[in-house]
């Protein structure tokens, strides 16, 4: 029910900035940490607003907002801060990836 209500373009639209995070972390060039927190943190600001619109429920809300806790990420060097954002980033999908099968069931 989390998952199976939330509308499909804004879960991958939420996923997506998701990997712009990811991306911003991962650059050879100049590895951005604070922009994948900042990511992080305006994820759940940006849910609770489509929550608003009617396009996601407030328990999809309370669950994303359980999978970025922010205090996990914060004291982390680079390294671990990246692998638990690759984690974050593997569950995410796995969400996308349910969400898709549930509808796809109905």
């Amino acid at each position: 029910e989390i998952i199976s209500e939330v509308d499909t373009n804004q879960l991958r639209k939420f996923y997506n900035e998701a990997i712009e995070g990811k991306r911003a972390l991962v650059n050879p060039i100049n590895p951005d940490v604070q922009k994948a927190k900042t990511t992080l943190a305006m994820l759940v600001p940006r849910i609770m607003y489509s929550m608003a619109r009617g396009h996601v429920t407030k328990q999809f809300v309370e669950f994303m907002k359980a999978s970025t806790n922010l205090e996990k990420f914060r004291v982390k060097n680079k390294n671990d801060f990246l692998e638990d954002y690759n984690q974050f980033i593997r569950f995410f999908e796995a969400v996308v990836g349910y969400h898709k099968y549930i509808r796809e069931q109905k």
